[in-house]
């Protein structure tokens, strides 16, 4: 199924204009944006614990994703298994999970609890993330879905955490 969406995005989507948007919004996606939005919030003492949550759970599926899961599962990316062209720097390590989407999704998830208005743009823009990695030919479609699950969690978590009182 993944090579299917895969072709399918390759035969339908791809343009000049849609080539720039993913290059855009997969580069925005890493963790750096999410880290400087968290310290935003550290400087507004009613944000502050969301801000410390928010780069908590941003590290925390980094983490997760780039030393746990895919030095285990060794999964060769799209492009090279497949040999579809690339339109970016060929990025390194493996491929599964999805760790801009575990990041963007951690994120966001967060930010929606302290936020819901906040959180609900940024839910968008994290799954604007998973499918500029399709739409980039980097990962596999079921790579950003265990992705979004992987860092909705850690989301989850630093939401619990903040909500109930846990110190950060």
């Amino acid at each position: 199924m993944d090579l299917v969406i895969l072709d399918f995005v390759r035969e339908h989507f791809q343009s000049g204009a849609a080539d720039a948007a993913a290059r855009v919004v997969s580069f925005l996606g890493g963790a750096v944006i999410w880290l400087i939005i968290a310290g935003v919030l550290c400087f507004f003492k009613d944000y502050r614990v969301w801000g410390i949550a928010l780069a908590s759970a941003v590290l925390l599926s980094a983490m997760l994703s780039e030393f746990a899961l895919k030095p285990f599962i060794m999964r060769e990316r799209p492009f090279i298994t497949h040999g579809f062209p690339l339109i970016v720097k060929a990025p390194y390590g493996s491929s599964f999970p999805s760790s801009h989407t575990a990041q963007s999704f951690a994120g966001a998830v967060t930010l929606f609890g302290a936020r819901r208005l906040w959180g609900g743009y940024a839910v968008i823009f994290a799954a604007g993330v998973g499918l500029s990695r399709i739409y980039l030919m980097v990962h596999y479609p079921s790579d950003v879905l265990a992705g979004a699950v992987l860092g909705a969690a850690v989301g989850i978590a630093a939401v619990f955490a903040v909500k109930r009182g846990v110190k950060l």
